[in-house]
């Protein structure tokens, strides 16, 4: 065989198994990259899951076109319950089920119903969009107050669709002030029950200052009613019933941190929802209150 030859033959064989040692590489490579991208995401969400806890800031959807600041207040199978931080509206609980402020035969006729369940202000907590009233409209005529929303759009409508579905039904249980059983409703957006955020309670609060609340300046742009002053009378609604004689009333949280009992149809009173989400993996931020969470 000719020299030229054997040389052509030895180029054609290196060039063979370079080809088959790059391909090999190539693959190695590939799987490596798949595994490694696996183990860091894996890393990633361990580590995102295990920050997210009690005490911190969220920011999550939005209201009055301001992004809503809340506070993680308890964690449940990796999923935080939120309590907006500040009172982000000034609404009754229900109106007058007679159309007529202080009207009727009956107490919730008159001063509007204190059933969760049947309330103006978990249809409007629940809906995005134009809300379908299903009893009395929280009409001006049938309150207390100025601050009527019956052509108000719900209160999810400023969420994005990716926020809305990251929101969980959560099983709410209604007790009143004698830890009664009153119902079991399933919901969105909630109100916090006295249970929930007493000294004790199953949020794990010691302190009226775990309570105290002030309403956002949206909230007090907005609020119809002169007196009393929405700035120093920062008192909101709970979704717990009263008992004896304050059967027919609602419970909420004064300025102060302390309860009281009230009528449904009051509009003087602020409301600060609380919802669930299915995801404790923030995208950014730290969860302090300058760089909330966000999801």
């Amino acid at each position: 065989m000719s020299k030229n030859k054997i040389v052509l033959l030895l180029i054609a064989f290196l060039i063979i198994i370079g080809s088959a040692v790059l391909t090999g590489c190539n693959k190695r490579a590939e799987s490596l990259t798949s595994e490694d991208i696996s183990k860091q995401t894996s890393t990633m969400s361990e580590v995102n899951a295990s920050v997210v806890k009690v005490g911190d800031y969220v920011s999550f959807g939005s209201y009055h076109d301001e992004p809503i600041l809340w506070r993680v207040v308890k964690v449940t199978d990796g999923k935080p319950l939120l309590w907006s931080v500040n009172i982000l509206t000034a609404k009754c609980f229900d109106s007058s089920e007679s159309g007529v402020a202080s009207s009727g035969e009956t107490n919730a006729q008159k001063y509007g119903s204190n059933l969760w369940s049947n309330s103006n202000i978990r249809e409007w907590l629940n809906t995005a969009g134009s809300v379908e009233w299903s009893t009395q409209p929280p009409i001006k005529e049938a309150m207390w107050g100025n601050n009527d929303y019956d052509t108000e759009d719900g209160f999810l409508t400023d969420f994005s669709g990716y926020e809305r579905g990251l929101i969980v039904s959560t099983e709410r249980r209604i007790y009143n002030t004698d830890d009664e059983l009153i119902e079991t409703t399933q919901d969105m957006v909630f109100l916090a029950s006295r249970n929930e955020i007493q000294n004790g309670g199953e949020w794990g609060f010691n302190s009226v200052i775990d309570r105290k609340k002030t309403p956002t300046e949206k909230a007090m742009e907005n609020n119809k009613n002169e007196y009393p002053d929405f700035r120093l009378a920062c008192w909101y609604y709970l979704c717990s019933q009263g008992t004896g004689n304050n059967a027919w009333q609602i419970h909420g949280v004064r300025d102060e941190g302390d309860f009281f009992v009230g009528a449904p149809y009051e509009s003087y009173f602020g409301i600060a929802p609380a919802l669930q989400i299915s995801s404790s993996i923030p995208k950014e931020g730290n969860g302090t209150e300058e760089a909330p969470w966000i999801f």
